[in-house]
This record gives C-alpha cells, structure tokens and sequence, in this order.
C-alpha cells in the first residue's frame, strides 16, 4: 500500500500519456445485467514482515455478457485484460518478456549513459476516460484493456461485451503469478455469487497467513552449506509462496567470520522482483527510481528535466514524458567481494526479471555490533537486512 501511494504524482501524467496513444472506450452496464467485485492484492504483515498479497481475490469467474467486473485494488497491482481465448501464459510469455510490448521495463538505449525506463503501455491505462463504476471501460474480446496502475487504492471496472462461449484472462503486469479466468456463459446458465467472491477471498487470505507464519522461523534459521573454496551461508531475497510473498530478507541478520560467503537465492520468486545492495543507503536511493522519481522529457541528444506543469509535464508534449530508471537500480553493480566500501548489487533478480540465478559475495572485513547493512532496490528500506562479520 506504500508503494501504491509513491506513485501518485508519476500516475497523474497517465491519463495524458494514454490519452495521446487511443481513444477511451466505455459502455455502461445493460439493464438486469450484474456487477461483481473483485479484490486485487493487498498488503498486510506477519511477525513484522511485510505480507504482499499477489493473486485477485476470486475463483475461476462465470458472467454473463453485460456483466461489469469491478477490481478493487488493496495494492501494486494492474488489472489487465487480455484478448479472448488465448492463455495467460502464453500472453505473457509473447508480450510481457524482455522486449516485449507489455513488459514492465524497458531500455532507455538512446541516452548516454544507457538506462532503462518504465514501459507507458504497461503502467498507464490503455483508455484514461473509463473505468469508473459508473462508466466501466468496455472489454469485447478482441483487445487488451489495461487499468494501468492505481493511483491509490481504488478500484477499476470493465462491462463483458465477449460473447458466451468466450474466456478471457485477467493478468498483473507487475507480479508474473497474478492471473484470473473468467468464462462468458449463455443467459440461461448460472454465474459466479458475490458470496462466492467473499467467501474465497477470506478462505485463500486466512491460508496465505498461516502459511506465511509457519515458514517465517525457518526462513529466519541461519543455514549453509560446504563447498571445495569453504562455508557458504544461504540466505533468501524475500520467498514468494501461492498467491502470496514476504518482503523481507531472510535471514534478518547472518553472523559470519572473515572471508566467508554469502550466497543469496532468488529461484523461490516466481511473483515478484528483488535485490541485494550493498550499502543500505544506496538501495534506498535506487528505491527512488522506482517510485517515480526520474520524470525525464525525451530530447536529443540529451534528455531534459520537466519543464511544464501536470499533466503535460513536458514543454514538447505529454507523449515525450519517460519515467527514467537509472543502469545500477537494475543491472549488477561491482565485483563479489565486500569490504564495506563501494557498490554491490546483484541487479533486480526474480520471475519477471527473468533471472534466478544466485548471488554470492564473499566479506573481507570485519564489521562492529550493527554489521553491514543492505537492502532491495525495489522495495528499499522496507526490506532491509545485515551481515554482522567476525574474526
């Protein structure tokens, strides 16, 4: 809910940016037809870690044609609606891998030196003037209708105009496990109940908390393993389970001597994206990226500060507005050694990163009683961590 509230003022500029690249479409609901609400997300804490709910708050959904969704989002999260009658998988896998059209983050190649930026299409809504309750966007199957991300908790609603018979996918562009079927049946044949929405909702939240709780103290058990160069210690860049992620690093706090490794795993991300950065401070900073911060204007040769007010944000046009990420807040930074000077990072790592591979350093000097301190690029401060460094 943090980061939702970060974006307000990136989110502003949406509306602009989208309404250069369509026209909005919207239809309201038809007589007798039904509205269904669904949650999307939501964060929460266990033991002090963050809980990051991951998955909309529904079963497999039954409508009928003029039937309105209405996704009421408790998090970071879009609600984005793909064409009838291809998988959610394969969607993704085509548009939402590197390169791809929807992919959440793109590069930035034109300026020196090279950065990435946020993916417009991806973030901003595919029509600004819908998507209230009382004039929903219209989803005929044919084409994607994406809510973009919310600028604070609120809710995004879209009228069913595919043909019973059709299914259509709901996806997330920011978390690769988030995806809802819904399937358009004949007039004459029963739809999913609101109660069935809620009792799901409450049942799956209930189970994402408990389980969460009972992996915590394992997660918090400092383990490792020997290989032919010494003690290697495990330690995990948050752990995502089914519909649901803890934002934390784990374990909290390592204790290790003089010239060990740490090696820190990122296979168990299959929803969301994480770092390991060294220092603290600089994670934080890189955090900032990620909340907005860089709003550039897109010229040449060089890019140039905003120099226009909202929405327009750019003298030249809302469509050259970029949302600027700098190289270190994606990519890996520095050597895998760590002293306590300098930059490391293992870059943005996870799912839709499209990277799992671990992360090692190996520590070089000892620390005092508060240890070095690192934490994610994404999430900052929020998720931090510390390795304490003996003789």
């Amino acid at each position: 809910m943090v980061r939702v509230n970060r974006w307000a003022s990136l989110l502003v500029a949406g509306a602009t940016i989208a309404a250069v690249a369509g026209v909005a479409a919207s239809a309201g609901a038809a007589n007798g037809s039904a509205t269904l609400t669904v949650g999307v997300g939501g964060d929460s804490t266990v033991h002090g870690v963050t809980l990051e709910g991951m998955r909309f708050d529904a079963p497999t959904l039954s409508v009928h044609k003029g039937d309105t969704l209405t996704f009421q989002f408790r998090g970071f999260h879009t609600a984005t609606v793909i064409p009838a009658g291809i998988n959610a998988e394969d969607w993704r896998a085509q548009h939402m891998a590197p390169g791809g059209d929807y992919a959440l983050i793109q590069s930035d190649s034109d300026d020196s030196p090279a950065a990435f930026q946020f993916n417009p299409t991806a973030i901003f809504p595919t029509f600004p003037n819908c998507g209230t309750t009382a004039n929903p966007c219209a989803y005929n199957g044919n084409t994607v209708v994406n809510s973009g991300l919310p600028i604070q908790i609120h809710s995004f609603s879209v009228t069913v105009n595919a043909n019973p018979g059709q299914s259509f996918w709901v996806v997330c562009l920011l978390h690769g496990m988030m995806e809802l079927q819904v399937n358009v049946v004949a007039n004459g044949q029963s739809t999913t109940t609101q109660s069935a929405i809620d009792g799901y909702a409450s049942s799956t939240q209930a189970s994402d908390h408990a389980q969460a709780a009972a992996l915590l103290p394992r997660l918090e058990k400092q383990t490792g393993h020997k290989t032919k160069s010494g003690k290697v210690w495990d330690a995990f860049a948050g752990f995502d389970g089914n519909g649901w992620g803890l934002d934390g690093m784990f374990p909290s706090t390592l204790h290790i001597k003089k010239g060990q490794r740490v090696q820190w795993h990122f296979a168990q991300l299959t929803g969301n994206i994480h770092s390991v950065t060294f220092p603290r401070k600089q994670a934080i900073s890189y955090s900032q990226d990620f909340a907005g911060a860089n709003m550039k204007c897109e010229a040449d040769p060089n890019d140039t500060a905003v120099n226009a007010p909202p929405p327009t944000f750019c003298s030249t046009g809302a469509q050259n507005l970029e949302v600027e990420l700098r190289a270190g807040a994606i990519a890996p930074v520095g050597s895998h050694k760590y002293g306590g000077h300098g930059v490391r990072s293992s870059g943005v790592r996870g799912a839709d990163a499209h990277i799992f591979a671990p992360y090692t350093l190996k520590f070089t000097h000892t620390t005092g009683k508060h240890g070095f301190r690192y934490a994610c690029n994404v999430h900052g401060g929020m998720m931090s961590g510390r390795v304490i460094v003996r003789k």
